[in-house]
């Protein structure tokens, strides 16, 4: 093969608007908020602009775990472990700044920040469309796709479920509830545009991704009955049922397989030809059900919440009790499925290690874990402001958590928090994509016309 005749050129990165004026203004009404795109200079060299998502703010202290943020304000967090956290790195990476005991009592004080609606729309990834359906259907039991397959080996359940084509059909051959589970290919946090070889390097290896959500157009078919559906998170499992008669329930195990009621409410009975919009979810610890775009039914913080130590428990490790199952269910009527796809959420990565022998003063950060992970929280000063940014992309991101080096500039201040952005560093908020990266005539010529379908408000 002549690799000069199948180069490929890359085209240019997307231009972006940006709103710098809210950043200037006093108050914090329109300044930095959490989860907004924003733009700042590149702590390396104060030059570079970079476009991450904020995620911490000044004047609290943050922790990833197990994929999600969390936070507590400063007025909450006791004074020796604010001043642990102060301090420089220790001298071996082997030690911690905060000791078990620290580590304990600020789990007591952080609190999830769930995303907002907004943001959690460009932060969904999907894992399966079932529009698209792989073209060996056999290839769901190698585990590279996850159709939909039902559960169980009686004849019953098998011509009940027909998920061979892009529209899936139930017909009820009882009054029994038979269930078509999606299996295969482990749900976790790939990108396929990134080149890495899964499996390898540490930094390199997928992780299970708990937090998914089930989205579905329903068709009612003839009869009376329930669609159920259930998701999985670990050990954490919930089921939410929907009657023809328009009684919606969301149950959990409480014992064994004894399902017990958590919430109930009531829509509109089910009319056999009339679709219906359904997104059943499981994210940063809520449970949710909606229907046609509204909020039906979700679990309330008494009712499902984090256990924080119990997943800072050593050995720590991103993912490990997050493995997702997702199934449906149906009983006594008719239904048909549309345009079924599976998303799981991004998943913030928490066992990096800081990889270069970068000195901080006498110190060797090389193999210190990330700035803000699991067991090694960072302090977000409210004066000078600090900030603290990741990338969409986790598992390939060079953001917060990897910076080790500072430009000149930061360093002669003598107050830089490493992996932090200083408020005079931040431009503004991202706010519209004008000019995507451009087509071409052919491969030779320069990326010059506008791809006006990609132009977008960035979210």
């Amino acid at each position: 093969m002549n690799l000069a005749s199948e180069r490929v050129v890359p085209n240019a990165g997307d231009r972006i608007l940006v709103l710098k004026w809210p950043y200037d203004l006093p108050g914090s009404w329109l300044g930095p908020q959490r989860w907004d795109v924003v733009v700042f200079k590149d702590p390396k060299d104060c030059k570079t602009n970079f476009i991450k998502r904020m995620i911490g703010l000044p004047g609290e202290v943050l922790e990833i775990i197990d994929g999600d943020i969390y936070t507590a304000r400063r007025e909450t967090v006791p004074d020796d472990i604010i001043a642990a956290l102060s301090q420089p790195p220790p001298r071996s990476p082997q030690e911690r700044r905060l000791n078990k005991s620290q580590v304990e009592r600020l789990a007591k004080v952080l609190k999830i920040q769930r995303k907002t609606q907004v943001a959690q729309s460009s932060l969904w990834m999907l894992h399966y469309n079932h529009d698209y359906m792989p073209r060996d259907l056999h290839a769901r039991f190698g585990g590279f796709y996850n159709p939909p397959y039902w559960e169980g080996t009686s004849e019953a359940a098998r011509k009940a479920w027909d998920a061979t084509k892009p529209v899936v059909r139930f017909e009820p051959p009882d009054d029994q509830l038979y269930w078509l589970a999606l299996k295969g290919k482990p749900i976790q946090d790939g990108y396929g545009y990134n080149s890495v070889n899964y499996g390898q390097r540490q930094r390199e290896r997928a992780r299970d991704v708990g937090d998914v959500k089930l989205q579905f157009a329903l068709l009612p078919g003839k009869g009376s009955g329930e669609i159920a559906l259930r998701l999985s998170k670990g050990s954490d499992r919930f089921r939410v049922r929907i009657a023809s008669d328009g009684v919606v329930r969301l149950e959990h195990p409480r014992k064994g397989d004894v399902w017990g009621l958590l919430k109930e409410a009531r829509i509109a009975p089910l009319q056999a030809g009339k679709p219906l919009d359904v997104e059943y979810e499981n994210l940063d610890y809520r449970v949710t059900l909606r229907i046609e775009g509204q909020r039906v039914l979700w679990t309330d913080g008494d009712q499902y919440h984090p256990d924080i130590l119990k997943l800072l428990r050593p050995p720590y490790k991103d993912g490990r009790d997050q493995n997702a199952q997702v199934a449906i269910g149906c009983r006594g009527m008719a239904v048909e499925i549309h345009h079924l796809q599976v998303y799981r959420d991004v998943c913030y990565r928490s066992d990096f290690l800081l990889g270069r022998p970068m000195r901080l003063d006498d110190r060797s950060l090389k193999g210190y874990p990330g700035w803000a992970t699991a067991t090694n929280p960072i302090y977000l000063r409210q004066t000078p402001p600090d900030y603290f940014c990741c990338g969409d992309n986790s598992p390939q991101s060079q953001d917060g958590r990897l910076w080790v080096d500072v430009c000149p500039m930061l360093r002669e201040r003598g107050n830089y928090q490493y992996g932090t952005v200083p408020g005079d560093q931040l431009i503004g908020r991202a706010f519209f994509v004008y000019w995507p990266s451009g087509l071409r005539f052919s491969k030779d010529t320069p990326a010059v016309i506008p791809n006006v379908g990609r132009m977008r408000i960035i979210r």
